[in-house]
């Protein structure tokens, strides 16, 4: 549990994490679901998303560039977005115990796998992942998942940026 001493909601509720400022507030992830972070203060609680799924939202607009965040290589667009077990956007945590929030993209040309692959800890049922670096600066930027006649790159969202 992560403990934010200065956590107040502003007036207007968007249901979004970025509308949460100053005063005394407990955060808590659960980590089965990792669908939704829980802000309690002051006796009031409201479940805010943790990952937002605007791909949808996305696409009707003009498709965006994503870059890797260290050298700016681009890695893949909004295009290639796709959802794995009904969502785009994921929240997971290794054996290590470290949280990713990932995205799902059907390819990345901007990648390169890494390694054997491996199903130990896999976060899909019955694929294999590699791990997923950039083609230029070799930064890791996420997992390439196969199985179940598919294939897919499950990237980290903070490790990129929009063009």
């Amino acid at each position: 549990m992560l403990l934010w001493s200065t956590i107040r909601p502003k007036k207007r509720r968007d249901n979004n994490i970025h509308d949460v400022i100053g005063g005394r507030a407990e955060v808590q992830s659960d980590c089965r679901r990792m669908a939704s972070l829980f802000l309690r203060g002051r006796g009031e609680e409201w479940a805010v998303p943790l990952l937002t799924d605007r791909s949808a939202e996305k696409r009707s607009e003009k498709e965006q560039k994503l870059l890797c965040s260290l050298c700016r290589l681009v890695i893949t667009d909004t295009s290639q977005a796709m959802e794995v077990n009904g969502l785009h956007g994921h929240a997971f945590f290794n054996p290590a115990g470290l949280v990713f929030e990932i995205a799902c993209f059907a390819d990345a040309v901007g990648c390169r796998q890494e390694g054997v692959p491996s199903s130990h800890f896999s976060w899909f049922a019955g694929t294999t992942w590699q791990v997923a670096v950039c083609r230029s600066c070799d930064s890791h930027l996420g997992w390439f998942f196969q199985g179940r006649g598919m294939s897919f790159f499950a990237l980290i969202r903070n490790r990129l940026l929009n063009e």
